[in-house]
């Protein structure tokens, strides 16, 4: 179960699209210029240094944001059985 709450999770944050949000900012859809991908090599060569370099930042930091949200998550659940275990152990 806490495999699939981490996949859902990861595709929560992969969602969105951080060429597509900053594009949308500057008045330009991404996906209808250069490749049509909205990624940060197409947000790149679109709209330059600038939007690349902040594509990237927003794409490491939904990544960094995933992996902590799972960590949260799993920690706690690893926490909550630890404390259930100790409880029983002190009740025999």
């Amino acid at each position: 179960m806490v495999r699939i709450i981490c996949l859902l999770i990861g595709y929560a944050f992969g969602l969105f699209q951080t060429s597509y949000i900053y594009g949308r900012t500057k008045g330009i859809d991404i996906r209808e210029h250069g490749s049509g991908n909205a990624g940060t090599t197409n947000a790149l060569r679109t709209l330059g240094k600038k939007a690349g370099a902040i594509t990237l930042a927003g794409d490491c930091i939904k990544c960094i944001l995933a992996v902590l949200t799972v960590q949260f998550h799993t920690d706690q659940n690893r926490n909550n059985s630890n404390t259930d275990t100790r409880a029983d152990d002190q009740a025999v």
